[in-house]
């Protein structure tokens, strides 16, 4: 339909010069559903740099926005920056405390970089703010092993 073509052109056009979409209109796009699928669009496509700038513009948007906090921690990790992870995810916790995903990404980043207490400590609080998680049991029984 014209309007997919519309949107195919739109992408293209995106990708070949996303800084001249942000000069033209400025912060709609962090109003649209389609922030963050742009990010993750980048990310997949190697634009890290570009992806973190738009979830970052997207967090400074709305600073409880846990989807793009999320993409953000995850992105850093794709990064090997860790401490960056942890820091995005971290924040993310604190703002969204019975955010059960930002909490076992967390968790995650921990036990990758081998801080096992800390992570056993994100899950412990996890269950704390949300005891019914099944995903934090789980997760704190592998780390038990």
């Amino acid at each position: 339909t014209l309007l997919s073509i519309g949107k195919k052109e739109a992408l293209r056009s995106f990708f070949q010069h996303p800084n001249d979409w942000f000069d033209f209109y400025g912060n709609i796009l962090l109003f649209f559903p389609y922030g963050l699928g742009l990010g993750l669009l980048l990310a997949s496509a190697g634009r890290y740099q570009e992806a973190k700038e738009l979830f970052l513009r997207l967090i400074e948007t709305n600073r409880e926005d846990e989807s793009a906090i999320n993409n953000l921690g995850v992105l850093y990790m794709q990064m090997g920056q860790s401490a960056d992870a942890i820091a995005a995810l971290q924040y993310g916790v604190k703002q969204l405390p019975q955010s059960e995903l930002l909490a076992m990404n967390l968790a995650r980043v921990y036990a990758q970089t081998g801080a096992t207490e800390k992570a056993r400590a994100v899950i412990a609080t996890l269950l704390e703010k949300v005891p019914r998680s099944e995903a934090a049991r789980k997760a704190l029984r592998e780390l038990e092993k």
